[in-house]
């Protein structure tokens, strides 16, 4: 379930940045903080980024970025032992 409702209590709270998850709509999760916060994730960190080519993860990496936020990385935190 996505925890967009959230993130406006989140954001009254001072929270500087905030990662959202892979699952969320950035669009949706920048107007629900309305610039209060730094919006950063988005990127699925397995399939996206262990499981790609280069090629994949800058299209991935593109599409993120042209969505409207302002920070991008993975959407979920990768596990130390992953090789990237």
């Amino acid at each position: 379930m996505a925890t967009t409702h959230l993130l406006t209590g989140i954001a009254d709270l001072g929270v500087q940045v905030f990662d959202v998850d892979d699952m969320m709509n950035l669009r949706q999760s920048r107007d629900a903080v309305g610039g209060r916060s730094v919006i950063t994730g988005n990127v699925e960190p397995v399939e996206v980024v262990l499981k790609s080519t280069p090629g994949q993860i800058r299209d991935a990496g593109r599409e993120a970025y042209e969505q409207p936020a302002f920070y991008q990385f993975f959407g979920q935190d990768l596990a130390c032992q992953e090789v990237l």
